[in-house]
């Protein structure tokens, strides 16, 4: 069409009307002219501008995160928390899923003291990363600095029963404080169960835990079950003197025990820390220690009536002899 038109129409018209068509399609003015025909000019190809593409804005949202999160970084590095805070949220604007830019916005608020904004920060790195243990136990041990004991419980138990050790830990230590309480109010059945429930949790199960649990089962008088917990104890303790005194007291409970309660309370004494250097003298009771004084001065006295009878010496020096030593041996031993 546009031959046609250059056939019969002259070279001014055919370069307003280049002109038109330029404009109507917003292309640079050279691209189509009328008088060589419609035919784009050599290097109009080269010359023509490149079409956008969103390749090319991704890139460049990508460049942009990354100088926010080193300016975040520079901020935090020199404490300037508030600053570092606000870049990671600009981060977060450009780029909403990158969990990443949450996690390190969740440990500037936390190290403000913003726990609840922590706290929302973690979640969504949860809801991102369904699969991170570890930042869902963080996130517990948040709830429980908020004072929320039962949401921490929820979410690091969760992380527990998916194998995170730390988590399991912290499980088996809050079940044993909650079982204290239990035992210390009474309800020894709820006692055992949060025991039970704790070395269930336990990577190494300790002494203390059974000795607990051991200590409900008694109150219960369930004194076998103690045996058991109790004597498990001892085999992780063997010089564990309460465990050996609780055990005795378990074997007196139970019916023609009597030899092995001797048997834990005599080892239970051998364990006793030693008693300092100077108090190792043999400790009487004051009332025996009476007692013997009294046989002295009885003794005293017949062995003096025999010398008098025997030794021709004057009997003044004799009763003397007689009253000092009835005297000062007793005195000597009631004072020791």
């Amino acid at each position: 069409m546009l031959k046609d038109i250059a056939a019969w129409c002259n070279q001014g018209i055919l370069e307003r009307s280049a002109e038109f068509l330029n404009g109507l399609l917003d292309l640079p003015s050279n691209v189509l002219s009328l008088s060589n025909g419609g035919q784009e000019p050599p290097g109009s190809t080269e010359n023509a501008p490149v079409p956008r593409s969103q390749p090319v804005v991704a890139v460049n949202t990508q460049e942009l995160v990354q100088c926010y999160c080193k300016l975040a970084e520079e901020a935090a590095r020199i404490g300037d928390i508030k600053t570092a805070i606000s870049k990671y949220s600009e981060a977060i604007q450009l780029d909403s899923t990158n969990a990443r830019l949450y996690r390190q916005r969740a440990s500037l608020h936390a190290k403000s003291g913003d726990l609840t904004k922590a706290a929302q920060d973690l979640t969504s790195v949860v809801h991102f990363d369904a699969d991170d243990m570890q930042i869902l136990y963080h996130l517990g041990t948040i709830h429980e600095a908020m004072l929320e004991p039962d949401v921490a419980r929820n979410k690091i138990k969760t992380a527990a029963d998916r194998g995170h050790v730390e988590a399991r830990e912290w499980i088996a230590s809050d079940c044993l404080k909650r079982a204290k309480n239990e035992a210390s109010s009474g309800n020894h059945m709820h006692a055992i169960e949060l025991a039970t429930k704790a070395m269930s949790y336990r990577q190494a199960v300790q002494a203390a835990d059974y000795m607990l649990r051991a200590a409900s089962y008694s109150a219960q008088s369930n004194y076998q079950e103690a045996l058991n917990d109790l004597t498990e104890a001892l085999r992780l303790t063997p010089n564990n003197t309460s465990a050996l005194y609780q055990r005795g007291h378990v074997f007196k409970a139970l019916s023609r025990r009597y030899r092995e309660t001797n048997a834990d309370r005599e080892a239970a004494s051998v364990l006793r820390p030693c008693r300092p250097v100077g108090a190792s003298k043999l400790q009487i009771p004051r009332s025996k220690r009476m007692l013997v004084a009294d046989i002295i001065i009885l003794a005293t006295l017949c062995a003096g009536g025999l010398l008098m009878v025997q030794l021709s010496v004057p009997s003044w020096l004799i009763y003397i002899a007689i009253a000092l030593a009835a005297f000062i041996l007793p005195t000597l031993l009631i004072k020791s």
